[in-house]
């Protein structure tokens, strides 16, 4: 759990707020470790995926392929790298930059990110946003994950205000306007600070008077629906009951009464399947796996080993 006290100072104060209310934590120490600017500097100057750079500018995103280095290096946004000198140039000019998929090009971030996934149970997502002095950064907006925003260098003014759509789906995700005059969260945050902001709350940040850095830690989120549908999928393949079709006179049937002796075989399902204690393997495919360092060696039986 260590991983996660960089993220907030008591966790039990995290499991209160979870998905409920934000959480500020300050005091944090450093983060030069994981990212700064130098270490964006260099991950732009050796050619990062143009799929995994965006840059907004008052609040619109620019085009990417605006984006990607001259030359031959393919069609699409896939098959190009960024050009570094551009995306410092509009920067300059006032755009936000936004590193996505960290895990992806920074080992120090990855080894982060799969401790979170550990100790949480979630798969982790790595963004860094980097926002010019008194520049806003993403337009208001909710995210469908809950994100833990930990200040790496500079300053931000955040606003947080309640959710339009109560813990969103992907499916939920419409543009949710401008922010309410009201949030519940009104602060600056500075290098050793860290807001946790629940799925569904929307937000928006202006760097303050000098430029900002950002991690942005994102837990997506496993719910009860996802379990609760793989659990009637499981069902379905094990109990033919669930299998059958409704009766050819189902419109004129009681269908109240249909419902509920099928809802009683899955609920006397899902209860065997918790008392087995089988309910794990439902979200096996949902929950990371452990990091295990060696699979390619060990699948090609690694140099000097025995064929």
């Amino acid at each position: 759990m260590d991983c996660l006290l960089r993220l907030v100072e008591d966790t039990t104060a995290l499991e209160s707020a979870w998905e409920r209310h934000p959480l500020l934590s300050t005091g944090l120490g450093d983060c030069d470790d994981l990212l700064s600017w130098e270490s964006v500097d260099a991950m732009l100057a050796r050619g990062f995926p143009l799929d995994s750079v965006r840059l907004t500018a008052g609040g619109r995103p620019v085009r990417p392929m605006a984006l990607a280095l001259p030359g031959v290096y393919g069609r699409s946004a896939n098959d190009r790298v960024a050009d570094g000198a551009e995306v410092a140039r509009r920067v300059d000019a006032g755009a936000t930059l936004i590193l996505e998929n960290l895990k992806a090009y920074s080992p120090p971030i990855a080894d982060f990110a799969g401790a979170v996934s550990e100790a949480t149970g979630y798969d982790t997502y790595v963004t860094a946003f980097l926002t010019p002095a008194g520049h806003p950064g993403v337009a208001p907006h909710h995210d469908t994950a809950s994100v833990f925003v930990r200040q790496v260098a500079g300053s931000k003014h955040w606003r947080v205000s309640p959710p339009v759509t109560p813990w969103p789906l992907r499916e939920h995700r419409g543009a949710p306007g401008t922010a309410p005059d009201d949030p519940v969260v009104d602060v600056v945050l500075r290098p050793g600070d860290c807001l946790y902001v629940p799925r569904g709350f929307v937000h928006a940040a202006e760097a303050a008077d000098e430029p900002s850095l950002h991690l942005s830690v994102a837990l997506r989120p496993v719910t009860w629906a996802l379990l609760l549908r793989k659990a009637l999928e499981r069902a379905a393949d094990e109990r033919p009951e669930l299998r059958e079709a409704l009766p050819p006179v189902f419109a004129g049937a009681d269908r109240g009464e249909l419902l509920r002796e099928r809802a009683a075989l899955f609920a006397a399902y899902t209860a065997d399947l918790a008392a087995s204690g089988r309910a794990r393997e439902l979200l096996a495919r949902e929950t990371p796996a452990a990091r295990s360092p060696g699979p390619l060696l060990s699948a090609l039986r690694a140099p000097g080993g025995a064929e």
